[in-house]
């Protein structure tokens, strides 16, 4: 079960102060639940992503630079997630379905090291 929390709570934790959060929630950098009497609900993914925005503030990341750094970052969580299915899905397979996938994917990660030329994949 995921926690939900406050904007109050989050400021707090992150040491930061709600107005800017606010502005995240605006420009959709970060996407907690709107509750009924005009306030949020953070859920642990908010959370992490209020956290990742105040380490990249740190790092003076330019706000024109974080549109594109949290959209790839969401696209590796994505591609994370979608390999973590594969690889649920495989291991239910039969076995025969198993050995022929990782003979496929052996292939694949040759081809790859042989279009790189670098000998890794």
């Amino acid at each position: 079960m995921s926690r939900i929390v406050t904007i109050e709570i989050v400021c707090r934790d992150a040491g930061i102060e709600q107005h800017l959060v606010r502005q995240w929630i605006e420009r959709d950098w970060v996407r907690p639940d709107p509750l009924p009497d005009g306030g949020f609900a953070f859920h642990e993914i908010d959370l992490a992503r209020v956290h990742l925005l105040v380490q990249l503030r740190a790092l003076e990341m330019g706000e024109a630079g974080m549109p594109v750094v949290l959209s790839l970052l969401d696209q590796l969580h994505d591609a994370r997630r979608a390999l973590r299915l594969v690889r649920e899905a495989a291991a239910r397979a039969p076995l025969p379905v198993r050995q022929s996938l990782l003979q496929s994917l052996d292939r694949a990660s040759a081809s790859a090291r042989d279009i790189s030329g670098t000998g890794e994949a």
